[in-house]
């Protein structure tokens, strides 16, 4: 279930807000094309809360946008 994934994201992210940002950026980032989106988000919060690095050009490049 999402809820728990997001709640044991939320041991690695302190912040909520950060949290969110994290997976809303990610998320469009590692999606595919034929994917379902919810797949996707999920799969970013497993990464996130086994603390599987996410790249940090990810965050930049949608900051700059």
């Amino acid at each position: 279930m999402r809820s728990e994934l997001v709640f044991t994201a939320m041991d690695r992210v302190k912040n909520p807000f950060l949290l969110f940002h994290l997976v809303r950026v990610s998320s469009r980032r590692f999606h595919k094309s034929g994917a379902c989106m919810q797949n996707t988000i999920n799969g970013v919060l497993e990464r996130v809360q086994i603390g599987d690095s996410i790249p940090a050009d990810v965050m930049l490049k949608e900051r700059a946008a």
